[in-house]
């Protein structure tokens, strides 16, 4: 498959309405280099298929997980804010 070259980087969330083999297909021929994974929605058997389904098309992407729920949101830790580190 040959993708278009371009430098701007496009993050696409996969849930349960893209996650079939035709939508990310479309996804990844539109310019898709990281597929971001909502952990709210499905079981790790069901991303470890959709990782392998955008795998399966050309050149390696990146793929990202979010965890689900507040509790991983950056501030909402039970042990308190974690300052970010620079560098």
């Amino acid at each position: 498959m040959t993708l278009p070259e371009h430098k701007t980087k496009i993050v696409a969330t996969i849930g349960p309405a893209s996650n079939s083999p035709e939508i990310l297909e479309g996804l990844i021929r539109a310019g898709m280099n990281i597929a971001r994974l909502n952990f709210s929605h499905g079981s790790f058997d069901q991303h470890a298929e959709v990782i392998d389904r955008i795998q399966d098309h050309g050149p390696p992407r990146g793929d990202y997980g979010r965890p689900s729920g507040p509790e991983n949101e950056a501030g909402n830790h039970p042990a308190g804010p974690h300052p970010a580190r620079i560098g």
